[in-house]
């Protein structure tokens, strides 16, 4: 089973999570803006096997920036897991409708 949640900035799963995106993205990553984003961590079998983060615009507002998950563990629709929690997330810091926006990835097993 995948259990979706909140890293804690700083922690060292922050900072596993990080370096997935980076490592399955090719991305060069701003340690600065990151601290600012929300960082969502999928785990199985106390392993991380994907990440997402959020930039909030507003409560009700936000923008996922980047999902990164392990080829391997594809199968488990961990990005629709990841985006679901997402949308939950807004929607339960803002009492009107919320938007989360992204765009679509170039390959399967990551989405922006």
């Amino acid at each position: 089973m995948v259990h979706i949640h909140i890293s804690t900035p700083y922690s060292k799963e922050f900072f596993e999570a990080i370096n997935l995106r980076k490592q399955l993205l090719d991305s060069k990553i701003d340690y600065r803006k990151e601290r600012r984003y929300v960082t969502l961590v999928a785990i199985h079998n106390h392993k991380l096997i994907g990440t997402a983060s959020i930039q909030l615009f507003t409560p009700s507002v936000g923008r996922i920036k980047e999902i990164a998950v392990l080829p391997e563990h594809a199968d488990k629709n961990v990005e629709v897991k990841l985006i679901r929690f997402a949308e939950k997330y807004l929607n339960n810091r803002s009492k009107t409708k919320s938007i989360l926006f992204g765009k679509k990835a170039k390959t399967s097993s990551t989405a922006a």
